[in-house]
């Protein structure tokens, strides 16, 4: 009976063991993807390469996405040198997608074009585009698109917010005149009277096409064709700013612009900011286009240890903040000395200075860097 059992046990164990081992992914495998991964893709917020596993039987099924053409075939070279021929199956889904076929660019057409995190109005909003801005397409699902903007950060939007292009249509529209928006806020409208219907809303740093002048009237054409009239006290006709020379006085009154406009998470535009998209916008106005979030904006630029009144501290330097140096959560903009203005609660102003009325006693204790990103 005991030896009956006995073996009864070993033969379990023995298929137990087998299943496990069946269903799992070859360590030497996994750690190549891992390394595959961390050489391509190693911020997934700018870069795209994910790779999935089920088995079916004995078969590992590899499922791989990406537009990053070289880990495609860093992938195949793992697969074919650490796997066994007949037992896996990979999949590799080449970005972007097929169905798109050649209209894989978008111009957004709202004033202002959320992304989300996931392809759903309930998911997390993590940026904004503006009207006028170009994006690349990289799939579909549904009526979503994940797109990725020229400072590569992915993120997905509905298509009501842009027009589909091909590289074609997008070459028309990058070259057109355009008028740029240098207010808040501003309207175009039906016709050359203030009276007239709404076409669209348009938010600072918005581009239209440029059609003519008529007197105190730009008129202009939205991404989508259609015609209206702008107030030229809004806009100014756009020139691509350079960083040759950047004007900091300007850069500090178009912060300053922004005084009151209330915090928003993801919120890239004079709409709502967060802290670094309200960063991202000043230096953009100056031609300098930063990356999306806090802790990459803070791998820019020269470190600089303020003195104890902060003195050596100038204007536009960004001021980092977080729990710790490793884990940077907050952006500021430096006004020179112990002033800083940043987007927590509504875009205002803030000092490290103890003997200000709007001292900023946490902002104090959580200091990490100041960077100095352009040398005057």
């Amino acid at each position: 009976m005991k030896i009956r059992l006995l073996i009864l046990f070993v033969s379990i164990f023995l298929l137990v063991s087998a299943c496990v081992k069946q269903d799992e992914v070859p360590s030497n495998f996994e750690q190549a993807v891992n390394d595959i991964t961390a050489k391509y893709a190693p911020d997934k917020r700018i870069s795209l390469f994910n790779v999935e596993y089920t088995f079916e039987g004995s078969i590992l099924k590899i499922n791989a996405e990406t537009d990053i053409y070289d880990a495609i075939e860093d992938l195949k070279s793992a697969a074919d040198n650490l796997l066994d021929k007949d037992t896996y199956e990979l999949n590799i889904s080449k970005l972007p997608s097929p169905e798109l076929g050649d209209s894989i660019y978008a111009i957004v057409n709202v004033s202002v074009a959320n992304m989300r995190k996931t392809p759903s109005h309930f998911a997390e909003l993590i940026d904004q585009s503006l009207m006028g801005s170009t994006l690349k397409i990289l799939k579909k699902k549904g009526g979503w698109y994940l797109v990725q903007t020229p400072y590569n950060y992915l993120g997905w939007t509905g298509s009501p917010s842009f027009v589909r292009c091909t590289k074609n249509k997008l070459n028309k529209w990058e070259n057109s005149k355009k008028i740029q928006v240098v207010k808040n806020y501003a309207q175009v409208l039906s016709s050359k009277i203030q009276s007239a219907y709404t076409l669209c809303d348009a938010v600072f740093g918005s581009l239209l096409k440029h059609e003519e002048t008529s007197g105190s009237w730009y008129k202009v054409t939205l991404p989508d064709g259609k015609s209206g009239f702008i107030e030229k006290k809004y806009c100014k006709i756009f020139t691509a700013p350079t960083t040759e020379a950047i004007d900091f006085s300007k850069l500090l009154l178009t912060a300053k612009s922004f005084l009151g406009i209330p915090y928003l998470w993801g919120g890239n535009s004079s709409k709502g900011f967060d802290c670094s998209g309200f960063s991202q916008t000043v230096y953009k106005s100056q031609g300098l286009l930063l990356p999306r979030d806090a802790n990459m904006q803070v791998n820019l630029g020269d470190e600089i240890k303020p003195n104890e009144d902060f003195g050596n501290v100038r204007k536009g330097d960004l001021v980092f903040f977080g729990s710790n140096k490793d884990r940077i959560t907050h952006v500021a903009i430096s006004l020179g000395g112990p002033l800083f203005i940043h987007s927590s609660g509504t875009v205002h102003i803030n000092s490290f200075n103890k003997d200000h009325d709007n001292f900023d006693k946490y902002r104090f204790e959580t200091l990490r860097y100041i960077k100095r990103i352009v040398k005057e």
